[in-house]
């Protein structure tokens, strides 16, 4: 169960990690998939079931700015993840001493 909860986190933090890199690159397949301009610069029309996304293709495509917050954080998640994990090690193993 542990040892679950322990992989579910780290892939949490990488997710969080990764999320605004993802999110720009998915803003940059769907433009380009619908022949759409994608810049910092403005929001451009993008006409998608006869829906403007141009303005949530912008706002995706400019949140790789957030990787400056999100990476920092997910080094410290990184560093108690890892605290936690070590601490786990050494009382599995104390224990398995103990019922020798």
């Amino acid at each position: 169960m542990i040892k679950r909860l322990m992989i579910l986190a780290l892939g949490l933090i990488v997710l969080f990690a990764a999320m605004p890199v993802l999110l720009t690159l998915a803003a940059w397949v769907i433009a380009g998939a619908l022949g759409c301009t994608l810049n910092e610069g403005g929001v451009h029309a993008c006409v998608l079931f006869g829906h403007d996304i141009g303005g949530s293709l912008k706002t995706m495509f400019v949140s790789h700015w957030f990787a400056y917050m999100t990476i920092p954080g997910a080094v410290a998640a990184l560093v108690v993840w890892i605290v936690v994990a070590l601490i786990l090690l050494v009382l599995r193993r104390w224990r398995r001493r103990q019922t020798l």
